[in-house]
C-alpha cells in the first residue's frame, strides 16, 4: 500500500485563516495464478481525498466557517489482462477488447480455474460543501448554515464483454451421446455455450441539500434550552444518461394481453417515458431538535433532549438491474443457433440497446418494481434523559435513558410478485402445468376457479396465480433505489457510566448499557 497525506494551515488576517489537505492511499491485492500471469486476479484501489476551509471572523460576535471537499475511490475487480487488447492479439472478432476472454471446460476439474470471468470497475465521487455562521448576542448563541453534497456511483460492467466460451464434450461426443471431451471440442473450436455482454456503463447520481438554524439560549444562571430545525431535500437516484428501467404496475403489457405490469424506460426518445427518476423527492424532511441543560445545584446536572433526523438517500447496490434494456447480453445455444465456432468470431444478434417495448422484459426473472414514494427518506427520533453528579472532586457518576425510534427504513419485507399464501391450499396442483386445467388433471385448482391469467400464457399454476404472471421472480436488492422502505426500529436503554480522575493526567472510565 502506498499512503500519504499533505496538510497546509494559513493565517491571512488576524480575521482569516485557511486550511487545505490532501489524503492519497493507493492498494492492490490478488496476483498471478500458478497457470501464468495472465489467469491471475488483481483488485487495485485508489482512494482520494482534497479539503479547503476558511475561517473568518466578521466581528468579535460573528464568524463564518466555509468548508469544501471532495472525495473518489476508485477500484477494480478484474483480471490481470485489462486494457492488454488481447481478443485483438488472438484474433477473436465479435467482443470488447476488454480481457482475455472468459474460457471454460465445462465437466472438468478446472473448469472455473484457467481465468477470472468477473470484471468491473468502480468509481465514486463524492462533492460536498458546507457552510456555517455563529452569531453571539446576549444569552443566545445562533447558528445557521446550509449544506450540498453530489455523489455519482459509476460502474464499468466488463463481465463476459470480451466473451464467455463453455466447451462442453457434446460437440465430439457420438452420435448416442456417449464420449467427447471438452478439451477436444475446444481444439475443433466448438463452443457449446457462447455468452457476450454488449458492455455497460452505469452512473448513478444522488444530490442531497439542507438548511438549519439553532439557538443555545442561556435563560438563567441554572437553565440553558438549546433548539433548532434543519430541512433537508434528496433528490432520489437518477442515471447520468437516464438509463433507467422498471415495472410500472399501472401500465398496459401488449405481451400479457394487456394485463396491468409492464416495463417503462426512463429518458427521453422512442419507447421512453420522459421521465428522470423513478421515485418521487419527498418535500416534508423537517427536523426539529430541542435540548436542555438544568444545573440543580453545583454538583448535580440534568439533562434532556429530542430531535428528528433524516438519513440520506444512498446507493442500495451494484444496481444490476436498474437498466435492463439499456444493456444487451447475448447467450447462443445449441438451443438457440449454436455451436458457435470461436474461428468466426461471435456474431451480434441484438442492437447495441433496446428496444424499449413494453413487453420487452416478458418472462424475465430479476425485473425491479419501485413504488415512487419509496424516495421518502428513512427518519430516526431520538431521545435521552440524563442525570450527572459530581461524588467527589474527582468521580463523577452519571445515569441516562436514551431511545430511539426508526421508520421507513430500508427492507426486504415486501415480495412484489410472490403468490398468495392462500393458495396453498392447492396442494401439489401449484406445480402443475396449465394445461391441468383443459385435461382436468388439476381437479384443487379447477374447484377453485384458477383461469390463465391471459391468452398464451404457458408455465404452471403457482406461476399463473402471481399478481404479475408475466414475470418471474422480482430482485428488489441489486438496484440503486431501496424500494421498500417498511423497516421499522425501537430502541430503549439504561446507560451508566463512572469517570474517575487520578494523578499524572490519568483518568478511569467504566460505562454499562442495557437495553
Amino acid at each position: 500500500a502506498n499512503l500519504f497525506d499533505v496538510k497546509i494551515d494559513h493565517t491571512i488576517s488576524d480575521k482569516q485563516r485557511i486550511s487545505g489537505g490532501f489524503d492519497y492511499d493507493n492498494t492492490k491485492t490478488g496476483g498471478n495464478s500458478d497457470l501464468g500471469p495472465i489467469f491471475g486476479s488483481s483488485t487495485p484501489q485508489d482512494t482520494r481525498y482534497a479539503r479547503i476551509s476558511d475561517d473568518y471572523i466578521l466581528s468579535p460576535s460573528l464568524v463564518n466557517h466555509l468548508l469544501a471537499g471532495f472525495s473518489r475511490r476508485f477500484r477494480t475487480e478484474a483480471s490481470n489482462t485489462i486494457g492488454g487488447g488481447y481478443p485483438a492479439k488472438i484474433g477473436l472478432t465479435g467482443v470488447l477488447d476488454t480481457t482475455f476472454p472468459c474460457i471454460k471446460f465445462t465437466g472438468t476439474a478446472y473448469e472455473g480455474l484457467l481465468n477470472n470471468c468477473g470484471d468491473s470497475q468502480f468509481a465514486d465521487n463524492v462533492y460536498q460543501v458546507n457552510d456555517s455562521v455563529s452569531w453571539a448576542k446576549g444569552k443566545h448563541t445562533f447558528k445557521f448554515g446550509g449544506e450540498a453534497r453530489a455523489l455519482q456511483f459509476n460502474v464499468r460492467r466488463l463481465t463476459q464483454s470480451s466473451g464467455e466460451f463453455d466447451f462442453n464434450a457434446t460437440e465430439t461426443s457420438a452420435p448416442d451421446g456417449t464420449g467427447g471431451d471438452p478439451i477436444a471440442s475446444a481444439l475443433f473450436g466448438l463452443v457449446n455455450t457462447a455468452t457476450l455482454n454488449y458492455g455497460s456503463f452505469s452512473g448513478v447520481r444522488y444530490k442531497d441539500f439542507s438548511l438549519y438554524a439553532q439557538d443555545t439560549y442561556k435563560l438563567t444562571s441554572h437553565l440553558t434550552l438549546n433548539y433548532g430545525l434543519r430541512y433537508d431535500v434528496d433528490l432520489p437516484a437518477a442515471e447520468a444518461f437516464n438509463r433507467f428501467s422498471a415495472v410500472d404496475p399501472n401500465l398496459a403489457n401488449p405481451g400479457a394481453g394487456n394485463i396491468l405490469g409492464a416495463y417503462t424506460y426512463f429518458g427521453t426518445g422512442p419507447g421512453r417515458n420522459g421521465r428522470k427518476r423513478p421515485q418521487d423527492t419527498y418535500p416534508k424532511a423537517f427536523g426539529p431538535r430541542l435540548g436542555f441543560a438544568y444545573s440543580i445545584n453545583d454538583k448535580t446536572v440534568l439533562r434532556g433532549g429530542y430531535g428528528i433526523f433524516y438519513e440520506p438517500l444512498k446507493e442500495g447496490s451494484y444496481a444490476d438491474q436498474d437498466g435492463l434494456g439499456f444493456f444487451n447480453k447475448q447467450t447462443i445455444t445449441p438451443t438457440n443457433g449454436g455451436p458457435t465456432q470461436i474461428d468466426n468470431g461471435v456474431t451480434h444478434i441484438f442492437p447495441p440497446t433496446g428496444p424499449f417495448t413494453p413487453d420487452g422484459q416478458n418472462g424475465s426473472n430479476g425485473v425491479i418494481l419501485v413504488p415512487p414514494g419509496s424516495g421518502r427518506p428513512a427518519d430516526v427520533q431520538s431521545w435521552n434523559l440524563d442525570v450527572q453528579r459530581q461524588i467527589t472532586a474527582n468521580l463523577v457518576v452519571s445515569v441516562a435513558y436514551v431511545g430511539s425510534k426508526g421508520t421507513h427504513l430500508p427492507a426486504l419485507n415486501v415480495i412484489p410478485n410472490q403468490t398468495n399464501p392462500t393458495f396453498l391450499s392447492l396442494g401439489s396442483d401449484l406445480t402443475a402445468n396449465v394445461t391441468c386445467l383443459t385435461d382436468g388433471t388439476c381437479p384443487n385448482a379447477i374447484a377453485a376457479g384458477v383461469k390463465l391469467p391471459y391468452p398464451g400464457f404457458t408455465g404452471n399454476i403457482n406461476q399463473a396465480l402471481r399478481p404479475f404472471p408475466q414475470y418471474g421472480d422480482f430482485n428488489q436488492e441489486d438496484n440503486s433505489f431501496t424500494p421498500d422502505r417498511t423497516g421499522n426500529s425501537t430502541y430503549h436503554s439504561m446507560q451508566l457510566g463512572v469517570d474517575k480522575r487520578f494523578a499524572q493526567g490519568l483518568s478511569f472510565m467504566v460505562s454499562y448499557t442495557i437495553s
